[in-house]
């Protein structure tokens, strides 16, 4: 039996609708992962450019909320709101209170 246009196109929509969201939940775990150890290797350099590992983390805080909002995982969603809040004092304390020197 053939399915009436609409139910199809319905069908059809849900389906690709659900493999984006699989997709962008996919990238906003890799963009964690990536920016965390990019931010951590900064940090850990203790270069000039260290600083930058701030902006990093943030970046990867803000993936990992994302991500953890798509998967329902609470407990990560708390403590990557609570290292956000680390983020940003360690992004003010790098650029705003150094007077961007460092």
């Amino acid at each position: 039996k053939k399915c009436h246009d609409e139910i199809c196109s319905v069908v059809e929509f849900n389906t690709r609708s659900m493999r984006f969201e699989k997709m962008m939940t996919t990238v906003f775990e890799w963009m964690g992962t990536v920016f965390g150890l990019l931010g951590a290797a900064l940090l850990a350099l203790n270069i000039s450019v260290s600083r930058y590992g701030w902006i990093a983390f943030m970046a990867a805080n803000a993936s990992l909320i994302l991500f953890s909002f798509n998967v329902q995982a609470w407990g990560l969603l708390t403590q990557q709101v609570g290292f956000s809040l680390t983020s940003a004092l360690g992004i003010y304390r790098a650029f705003l209170v150094s007077g961007g020197e460092k």
